[in-house]
């Protein structure tokens, strides 16, 4: 099993109790800070949580007869599990050891993390941190934005997005319309407040190919303001089918279609390839020849467009994801509990050393 040690990972629990801290409790002299940090923290699944000693918490006496972990609400201690700890002996020291394997709850990207060690005498020392929950099964991934902030608060959700150096364009489920976010000036402008719904957008050369009513694809004008009076790519006459996904890259736009087969055209809907793709994928993203999608086992495919052949698959960086595209050197990703996008580096996604399996489609 792939395990990521921690230094920020957020949980949320179910909780069983919560206690106030009052002015009347009082931290212990005989045990700093710094022999209350010695823990690991780490996240063992997209949804599991493991909290242990290090075996540099040493004390000089038994001292610690209980161990609490759970979350902070407004300063208020909420318990989520409690354990007696054991001992054992080296060097003189005792060595204290605890271990907590705690589930976590798919929507929650930020908690506070307590852990409260009480002594004999009731009395009790407290460790507080801020932990994050994207760092499996990539240790580098970053937090970017939620939703909330970049849809004025809204709380639709992102079907799909794409990125121009500092601009974000966003699809919301259903025909919510497509949005624009300047990460600089932090504004929003609604390019289009309505359209047909369609799944999929993706932006270059001033433009934005948009799904329409997920069989064919019209065009926002960035420099004209308007969308395109009539497609330029029509699938209509075959409706048994979706677009699954659409990415416009060095004056290609590919789409995933049909069977599904990839289908390329150029910005005037002109048709330049069929492939025989044969798998079952949603949203897309390219770099330097490479097609990037999702499947449902919760897998980032990757298929070079020269050889016609899919690349050994990576997981997906968040259990809940549902959109991925690239910008520079990161692979973006946006995730349907946590409504937020966060980003890993691009290399460590190739980097990635498990093996998984294509499940094909044909």
């Amino acid at each position: 099993m792939r395990i990521i040690y921690l230094c920020l990972l957020p949980i949320f629990l179910l909780f069983f109790s919560c206690r106030q801290s009052t002015d009347a409790d009082k931290n212990s002299e005989q045990l700093s800070p710094e022999t209350l940090k010695q823990v690991n923290v780490m996240q063992v699944g997209y949804d599991s949580l493991q909290i242990e000693s290090a075996e540099t918490f040493r004390l000089k006496e038994k001292s610690i007869e209980l161990v609490e972990v759970g979350y902070l609400i407004d300063d208020v201690f909420c318990l989520v599990d409690e354990q007696k700890p054991t001992y054992s002996q080296k060097n003189g020291d005792y060595l204290l050891h605890f271990r907590f394997n705690l589930k976590l709850a798919r929507e929650t990207v930020f908690y506070n993390l307590r852990i409260r060690y009480l002594k004999e005498d009731y009395d009790f020392l407290d460790f507080d941190t801020m932990l994050t929950v994207i760092k499996y099964p990539y240790a580098d991934a970053e937090f970017s934005f939620f939703y909330k902030d970049i849809l004025w608060g809204m709380q639709w959700l992102v079907q799909d997005f794409d990125l121009d150096d500092d601009l974000i364009f966003l699809h919301t489920y259903g025909p919510g319309g497509l949005y624009q976010y300047n990460m600089n000036s932090k504004s929003r402008s609604a390019l289009i407040e309505y359209y047909p719904s369609g799944d999929y957008i993706s932006s270059d050369s001033n433009r934005i190919f948009v799904d329409m009513e997920h069989t064919s694809v019209k065009y926002y004008d960035l420099l004209k303001g308007e969308l395109s009076a009539e497609p330029i790519i029509s699938f209509s006459d075959t409706p048994h089918y979706d677009i699954l996904g659409l990415e416009a890259a060095n004056g290609i736009l590919y789409i995933i279609w049909g069977r599904p087969d990839l289908y390329l055209f150029d910005y005037r809907g002109n048709k330049l390839d069929v492939i025989d793709y044969g798998v079952y994928s949603y949203s897309l993203g390219y770099k330097d020849g490479v097609l990037y999608s999702l499947d449902a086992q919760n897998q980032i495919l990757r298929f070079d467009v020269k050889q016609k052949k899919f690349l050994e698959p990576r997981p997906a960086p968040t259990s809940g994801i549902d959109a991925v595209q690239i910008e520079g050197d990161y692979l973006y990703f946006s995730d349907y509990y946590k409504k937020f996008i966060g980003r890993v580096p691009l290399k460590t996604v190739i980097d990635f050393n498990k093996t998984l399996p294509v499940h094909r489609n044909k």
